[in-house]
C-alpha cells in the first residue's frame, strides 16, 4: 500500500511519528491486567505516584499526582507507539461520559474512539480477554483500523479495542500496536487539521466515511483512522483527567521549528517542560494542540537517534 502525498505538507519540521497514546484509567492494576496479561504488552517505565507536579499545563489547578505506566509491544519504544496509562490520584480520575441508550459498550461520541492491535493468535487472545472478565463486543467483524477480520472488545475502562491478525511480513513479536481511530463531527474539517500538522493520507480503495492517515516515519505501522460520526455530533470538551482515551504525543525534532511551521489557524499552547518523575527522561519539552473533535495532540521534542525505521 502506497502513500499519497498530493496536497499535503511534507515539512520535516512538523509531526514525524507517533510516540504515545494516553489513556486515563480508574484502576491502573486492572488496566494493566488487560494490556499486559491479555495482549502481551510490556511495562517499560512507571512514574513515581507520590511525586506531585503543577497541573496548570493541563488546565488543572494546583499540584496534581498520577500513577503513569508506559506499555509497549515487543518491538519496544524505538520502533512502536506506546500506551501511556494514567491513573489520576489527586484529583482522581473523573468518570467517563454516559453513553446513549442502545450504544455499543465503549461507544464514543466524537473524539478518540478505539485502539487496534494485531496479534499472532486472535482466537486465543480473545479467549484470554473473556476468561479474565473483560467484555467481548463482537467476535467476528471487519476492523476499522486493521481493515480485515477482527474482534472488538472492551478494556477495563470501556475503551473499544480492535484485535486483528498479524501480517505475514510482521516481525517475530506476537503483538503489534496498529493504530487509533477518531470519530469526527466533520470528517473533512478533521482531515484538514491533521494534514496541516504532518499527517499523510494513505492511498487505497476509498471507503465511505473513513480516511486513513500515517506519519512519515511510521512507515504505515501505526495508523490514524478518521471516521464520520453517524449523528454529526458536536464536540464535548473533555477534562484532562477524564476516564478513557484522551490524546497522543507526536515526535518532532524541534519544538520551536514545529510551532513556527504550524499554520496560524491552529492554536499551539507552549512550549513547556512536561515532568516525568522517576523515569529515565525526567521530563520532555512539549506543546499542546486540540483537534476539532477535542483530542489533545502534543508535539514532543525527541531526537531521531533512538528510533528504528519501520
Amino acid at each position: 500500500m502506497g502513500v499519497s502525498r498530493v496536497g499535503v505538507s511534507t515539512s520535516t519540521k512538523l509531526a514525524r511519528r507517533f510516540l504515545l497514546v494516553t489513556l486515563n484509567t480508574a484502576a491502573a492494576d486492572v488496566a494493566q491486567e488487560f494490556y499486559r496479561e491479555c495482549l502481551g504488552l510490556e511495562v517499560q517505565m512507571r512514574t513515581d505516584p507520590d511525586a506531585a507536579f503543577d497541573g496548570t499545563i493541563l488546565g488543572l489547578s494546583g499540584d496534581v499526582r498520577c500513577d503513569t505506566r508506559f506499555f509497549y509491544d515487543g518491538r519496544g519504544p524505538g520502533a512502536s507507539c506506546g500506551i501511556e496509562l494514567c491513573q489520576w490520584l489527586d484529583p482522581p480520575t473523573a468518570p467517563a461520559p454516559q453513553v446513549g441508550a442502545g450504544d455499543l459498550p465503549g461507544a464514543a461520541r466524537v473524539g478518540l474512539s478505539r485502539l487496534a492491535f494485531r496479534v499472532a493468535d486472535r482466537e486465543r487472545t480473545v479467549a484470554a480477554i473473556a476468561d479474565r472478565g473483560f467484555d467481548i463486543v463482537e467476535r467476528a467483524t471487519i476492523g476499522v483500523i486493521t481493515d480485515g477480520p477482527a474482534a472488538l472488545v472492551c478494556d477495563a475502562d470501556g475503551v473499544l479495542v480492535e484485535i486483528g491478525d498479524l501480517l505475514p511480513t510482521a516481525s517475530r513479536h506476537r503483538v503489534h500496536f496498529d493504530g487509533v481511530a477518531v470519530s469526527c463531527a466533520d470528517l473533512q474539517t478533521s482531515l484538514n487539521f491533521y494534514m496541516q500538522i504532518g499527517f499523510v493520507p494513505v492511498s487505497g480503495p476509498p471507503r465511505a466515511g473513513l480516511t486513513r492517515l500515517v506519519l512519515p516515519e511510521d512507515n504505515e505501522v501505526m495508523r490514524l483512522c478518521l471516521t464520520q460520526h453517524p449523528a454529526s455530533d458536536t464536540c464535548v470538551p473533555r477534562r484532562p483527567n477524564q476516564r478513557g482515551l484522551s490524546g497522543y504525543a507526536l515526535r518532532v525534532s524541534s519544538i520551536t521549528a514545529a510551532i513556527a511551521a504550524t499554520p496560524d489557524g491552529i492554536a499551539v499552547r507552549g512550549p513547556v517542560v512536561w515532568p516525568l518523575p522517576d523515569t529515565p527522561t525526567h521530563g520532555l519539552t512539549v506543546a499542546f494542540m486540540t483537534d476539532p473533535d477535542g483530542v489533545v495532540c502534543e508535539y514532543v521534542e525527541r531526537p531521531l537517534s533512538p528510533f528504528a525505521s519501520g
